[in-house]
């Protein structure tokens, strides 16, 4: 009897803290992920004539036009980090982000398989904060019209955070193993307990930048910068994969036909 009585209340408390989190992710992940490029935008001001000289010798032109280009740059995260803070016109600042993207990868992961799949995680991570603002905004005549809209963007938001894996599959040291990367990749493509393998490679992420090698990877560096940044692409990469573990596949997977 008593045994029965603590399953039964313990989950009661599981189930209500469920019920909390879920309430909570909308809430706190648009902070992460304004974190995240407040965070960029800051290491870009501190290392402005060092970006602007890179951008300098990749387009060929002088430091002024690269200097030109970083202060743009962190002109158009911090408007859109100020859209998001505000709660106005977040769809305007989510497509700021993706300029912000779509020019770095440009500049800068042409040549680099691994930091462009880096930039298909932050991009699926935007996507999804779109996908959840539109469903949160829409009314009951809203909702028909815009639900194709918000199906969209989860289909592409899932393509593009299977880039995650991709990344572990290519990794040298076989910190994440492959089948498992496989699998999970697989299930986020096609939908298939979309939400059970969001939320895996979130303890996976945990796990693979803060626990492996005594920490070393995230704070054994020499360079304070370093481990902010990697911190920072954490919490946007782990925001990112909350989010879709909230939202679920959407109509077009596995999970909806189940």
């Amino acid at each position: 009897m008593v045994t029965r009585k603590f399953i039964a209340l313990t989950g009661n408390v599981a189930l209500r803290g469920k019920k909390k989190f879920q309430k909570c992710i909308p809430e706190m992940m648009p902070i992460f992920i304004i974190f995240s490029y407040l965070e960029g935008a800051l290491q870009s001001t501190f290392r402005l004539r060092i970006e602007a000289t890179a951008i300098a010798i990749i387009i060929d032109s002088s430091v002024l036009v690269g200097g030109i280009y970083v202060v743009f740059d962190i002109l158009v995260i911090l408007t859109a980090a100020g859209l998001i803070a505000c709660h106005k016109s977040e769809t305007v600042a989510i497509s700021l982000l993706l300029l912000h993207h779509t020019l770095h990868c440009f500049f800068f992961t042409m040549w680099s398989l691994n930091q462009a799949l880096h930039d298909f995680v932050d991009v699926g991570t935007l996507l999804l904060l779109l996908a959840l603002r539109e469903r949160e905004r829409a009314t009951f005549e809203e909702a028909l019209r815009k639900q194709r809209t918000v199906q969209r963007l989860l289909l592409v938001a899932r393509v593009c955070m299977c880039g995650i894996y991709v990344l572990w599959c290519r990794e040298t040291e076989n910190v994440i193993n492959d089948r498992f990367a496989m699998v999970c990749g697989i299930c986020v493509l096609l939908g298939f307990y979309c939400q059970l393998a969001a939320s895996l490679t979130v303890l996976t992420l945990i796990w693979h930048d803060c626990c492996m090698v005594n920490w070393s990877f995230m704070l054994g560096w020499d360079d304070l910068t370093i481990s902010v940044s990697i911190i920072s692409s954490l919490i946007l990469k782990v925001a990112g994969y909350l989010l879709m573990a909230r939202l679920g596949a959407g109509k077009w997977s596995l999970d909806a036909r189940l």
